[in-house]
């Protein structure tokens, strides 16, 4: 795949936008949205560790304190 940057974007009101040959959207914009991606799915497989680990703390506890 082939990305083109500017060096030297210059002022903020002159800045252009650099196309990706093959799907025609900017670079940066699909840049930022596998950046999201990739931190959400690191969120979702966080949280989902943590909630596992939690479950299994309570059922350790539940067969500690259950008589017999």
């Amino acid at each position: 795949m082939l990305k083109t940057y500017l060096a030297n974007p210059g002022p903020p009101h002159h800045k252009q936008q650099q196309l990706d040959e093959k799907d025609a959207f900017p670079a940066s914009e699909r840049d930022t949205e596998e950046l999201l991606r990739t931190k959400l799915v690191h969120m979702l497989k966080t949280s989902y560790y943590n909630y596992i680990s939690s479950s299994i703390g309570e059922l350790r506890t539940m067969e500690e304190i259950r008589p017999g």
